[in-house]
């Protein structure tokens, strides 16, 4: 089960599975017209920011061995304060753990997999908003690992070659990106595997390892690139679609 499987990573994830003759159960918006169909994938049009983000999961009468939570969206722009009833913070953050204890209540014993983001370890300008949203729900399931017995997965995805940065309106191209279908198959075996957690680039988890420090010269790129961008503009309107 994949939700946010419209584009990018949840796609690439759908038919890595199909292909391998799973029974996949998705969610997309409505809006999206998927480029991806096979009898043993179904389907549900679920926008999470209006819709209850488990009242679908009762459409489904199957076993669930692995739920992945990689719906969520993003958001290039100036520093603000979160609002309190925060939309991006619901969707990134509240749907997923409410999810999990959704099944977990069902009895799920399956693996429980959850989409991170570098930025929860590594934050860049422009994403202070997105980075709070991502780690906060990466810190919460590190504690649940400790404490819960169903396995989770926790993905840290670094750039990978989506409509993330184009629907966050990042007008510049990230550093190291990758292609979704490679990274969704890594990502498979990693559930496989039921590591703990995953970082998506391996020359990006080695040098931060031997230390972050090293990396602070993109981080003062994105520094830069930030105070020109919105030196000029003002901030825009949120959109997550």
């Amino acid at each position: 089960m994949v939700t946010g499987a419209g584009s990018g990573i949840g796609l690439a994830l759908v038919k890595h599975y199909a292909k391998r003759g799973h029974t996949v159960y998705a969610t997309k918006l409505a809006s999206q017209d998927v480029d991806y169909a096979a009898e043993n994938v179904t389907y549900f049009d679920v926008d999470f920011l209006k819709d209850d983000g488990c009242a679908w999961l009762e459409s489904v009468n199957a076993p669930i061995d692995i739920f992945v939570a990689n719906a969520g969206a993003g958001k290039y722009e100036k520093n603000t304060v979160p609002s309190p009833n925060d939309a991006m913070y619901r969707l990134n953050t509240l749907t997923p753990i409410e999810q999990f204890y959704y099944l977990k209540e069902k009895g799920f014993s399956g693996t429980f997999v959850v989409m991170g983001s570098i930025m929860a370890l590594w934050p860049l300008a422009g994403y202070a908003r997105f980075s709070h949203t991502k780690g906060a729900l990466v810190t919460y399931f590190k504690a649940l690992q400790v404490t819960e017995t169903i396995p989770i997965v926790i993905m840290l995805p670094v750039a990978v070659q989506t409509q993330f940065f184009t629907n966050s309106r990042q007008a510049h191209a990230p550093w190291l990106a990758q292609k979704p279908d490679r990274v969704s198959k890594k990502m498979a075996k990693v559930i496989e595997r039921k590591k703990r957690v995953w970082i998506s680039s391996r020359l990006f988890a080695v040098l931060y390892k031997i230390s972050p420090r090293i990396l602070r010269f993109y981080q003062k790129r994105e520094n830069r690139i930030y105070h020109e961008t919105f030196h000029k503009e003002k901030n825009r309107s949120d959109s997550y679609e």
